[in-house]
């Protein structure tokens, strides 16, 4: 199951400039799924990658950025990739991004998707439901 995982996000982020003179273009990518989903190792998995595809890439968690850092980070082409275990803020969908001008001065807002691609894993619901009990019998009720 991991190993597919690892597979799919290999295939789906590989796309290294075939020359040192050719510059990737930035990956931004959003991992989100429910607690316990095995979300912290896919995080990581998905950082190595792109931070092989991009040395400049940042990541974190998802209320550590607000939709002023994805259209700052957009603006300099720099790959981002953030965690998450709820789609609860707008700006993970698309962010209203100044346009700079030639003579760079501020234009008009635009809209600019935040993220190219949505990494996500699968856990079976009563392995999950079993992780949740702690090792002396209760129930862990916050996550």
């Amino acid at each position: 199951m991991i190993l597919l995982q690892w597979v799919a996000v290999f295939a789906a982020l590989m796309v290294v400039p075939t020359s040192s003179d050719q510059l990737a273009e930035p990956r931004y990518v959003l991992v989100a799924a429910p607690p316990r989903m095995g979300t912290t190792w896919l995080f990581n998995a998905v950082r190595i990658l792109v931070r092989y595809h991009d040395p400049n890439m940042i990541s974190g968690w998802a209320s550590s950025f607000s939709e002023k850092d994805v259209c700052y980070w957009h603006s300099r082409n720099v790959s981002m990739v953030v965690k998450t275990h709820a789609l609860n803020f707008a700006w993970m969908l698309g962010a209203n991004c100044p346009r700079r001008s030639a003579n760079g001065s501020a234009t008009e807002k635009r809209w600019t998707n935040s993220f190219e691609y949505a990494v996500s894993s699968f856990r079976d619901p009563f392995d999950t439901a079993c992780s949740l009990v702690k090792k002396d019998g209760d129930v862990q009720k916050n996550m």
